[in-house]
């Protein structure tokens, strides 16, 4: 079970559960230029003027972390549906980003 802060997002310093094995989700970007909002998926950069049915939209520190050099993270979900991020080579799993980390496609499940 997931450990919550009063605001019903999960507490600062709760682990973060393991990957599931189901399907990865599709995480999408909002991006807004000129008062027009579209979406952006992370993987494809795929756009679409509105998100899909059963995306995932991804937190805005997640697009500021898309184009930097740091560390990577991948974006995952846990079993309420709240993204969470794994590094990359370590898989220690956070609630939040590091600054400096960068946001990558999450590896492609294969069963």
């Amino acid at each position: 079970m997931l450990v919550a802060a009063a605001d019903g997002h999960p507490a600062e310093g709760a682990a973060a559960p393991a990957a599931a094995a189901a399907a990865s989700p599709r995480f999408w970007f909002a991006i807004t230029r000129n008062g027009e909002t579209h979406f952006e998926e992370l993987s494809t950069a795929e756009t679409a003027w509105e998100l899909p049915s059963g995306a995932v939209l991804l937190p805005i520190s997640a697009m500021a972390a898309y184009d930097t050099v740091g560390e990577a993270y991948f974006p995952l979900l846990d079993e309420e549906g709240t993204v969470y991020f794994e590094h990359a080579e370590s898989g220690e799993t956070l609630w939040n980003l590091p600054l400096g980390a960068r946001v990558v496609p999450p590896p492609k499940i294969t069963q």
